[in-house]
């Protein structure tokens, strides 16, 4: 048994989160600058290269949705779950945009609200991407075998859960109450810190799952 179409599309899907990746990098690298510039640091030379990077940073996101929506389009032909992910992630599109348009066309404070649950909604539509991706491809590993491997993603998706859960709460705890006393605004800051590199960690492991799933696939 092969699922030539669904091999395809991962790879797509793995490559465009593999340069999402590489962006974080670019991010990190352009946000260095950045600091370097506010410090009264002289670096004539880079500025090109720091507006390369801004340039490269707005731009490859938007190539790689492009080229995950035509992955899981491939894929959804072997495998109907990667279908959800196809039409989540256009959902989530369409709720980025209105939050651009939400924030240009009012900005106002009455907002606030709107664009927090716009915020929840896009992280919830986001993760829930990539947990439909990793249900379709545990569906093709079972079919193929490989019980262990379905299961590992089975645990990735309940960690998922829990950090898109632990996101959207902090997203509304900062709302409704956005002026902390200083101690809990510090207890918050090392929450934040220690639930961002966790998230940083599911997602590397997530791009990990994709590259293994690849694996069996070629099988």
């Amino acid at each position: 048994m092969t699922f030539p179409k669904a091999r395809k599309g991962v790879r797509l899907i793995f490559i465009s989160e593999l340069i999402a990746v590489l962006v974080s990098l670019l991010g990190i690298l352009s946000s260095t600058f950045t600091l370097l510039a506010d410090a009264g640091v002289d670096f004539t030379v880079g500025l090109d290269i720091f507006l390369i990077l801004i340039i490269v940073e707005l731009s490859i996101p938007l190539i790689c949705f492009v080229i995950r929506i035509i992955g899981t389009f491939i894929a959804s032909n072997d495998e109907p779950y990667f279908k959800n992910a196809l039409f989540i992630d256009l959902f989530a599109m369409i709720i980025n945009v209105a939050e651009l348009l939400l924030v240009a066309l009012i900005n106002d404070k009455d907002t606030s609200l709107a664009q927090a649950i716009l915020d929840a909604v896009i992280d919830g539509s986001s993760v829930a991407v990539m947990i439909y991706i990793i249900i379709g491809v545990s569906v093709l590993a079972q079919d193929l075998g490989y019980e262990k491997f379905a299961s590992r993603g089975n645990i990735l998706i309940k960690f998922l859960v829990a950090i898109c859960a632990f996101s959207i709460f902090m997203l509304f705890f900062r709302h409704f109450f956005p002026n902390p006393s200083i101690t809990m605004l510090e207890v918050l800051s090392y929450i934040e810190f220690f639930g961002s590199l966790f998230e940083v960690i599911l997602y590397l492991l997530f791009v990990i799952y994709l590259a293994r799933s690849l694996l069996i696939l070629k099988k």
